[in-house]
């Protein structure tokens, strides 16, 4: 049932003769490289440490 509607709905929608246009698409924007400069903050602390549990001496 489910790829039936799929199929028509992407029969509907998909027009071959418009081909995706990535630059356009962003407006021109440059893509990004997913880094981030070392002297920004996120605000984003970083999790405390972790220990062991301290044993008890008997």
């Amino acid at each position: 049932e489910f790829v039936q509607w799929f199929k028509k709905f992407f029969d509907a929608n998909y027009t071959a003769a418009h081909d995706y246009d990535p630059v356009a698409a962003r407006d021109g924007q440059p893509m990004g490289n997913g880094k981030t400069s070392s002297t920004a903050s996120s605000g984003i602390r970083a999790p405390p440490v972790s220990r062991p549990a301290p044993v008890r001496a008997a």
